[in-house]
């Protein structure tokens, strides 16, 4: 019988604990107001963009070369993009309000598509031997 107390007595502290923590509500988020900010600045130059920022924006679009053999970080199997890289390009797409397209780049070629602008960014594992 003691430890039945014992433990109706932890749980009656736990619940009462939980119930008495204030709750703050919630606050603006600075960054997401500033995002919204230089998104909507953006769209204001579609008539004619004047940077990589501009133009995705504009055209609802978001060009990423990812790595497709790398577990973990992208990889494209069964028709689908999956890892980290893949995760955060679509986050930074959401964040942008515009459509993800993920082109297939190699350590190889990276850097040179995004050059020649085949895509408007690069979101794939590098180290420092490029």
């Amino acid at each position: 019988m003691r430890g039945y107390f014992a433990r109706l007595l932890q749980t009656i502290i736990c619940v009462s604990t939980v119930v008495v923590i204030p709750i703050r509500p919630a606050q603006a988020d600075p960054t997401s107001e500033r995002i919204v900010s230089v998104i909507g600045d953006a769209k204001k130059n579609c008539s004619k963009p004047q940077n990589t920022l501009e133009s995705v924006v504009c055209k609802g679009r978001f060009v990423i070369g990812v790595r497709a053999n790398y577990p973990g970080f992208g990889v494209f199997t069964g028709g689908l993009y999956s890892g980290f890289e893949i995760d955060l390009s679509k986050m930074i797409a959401q964040r942008m309000q515009v459509v993800p397209d993920f082109k297939i780049v190699t350590p190889a070629d990276r850097i040179a598509t995004l050059v020649a602008g085949d895509v408007d960014a690069v979101i794939a594992t590098m180290t420092d031997s490029v």
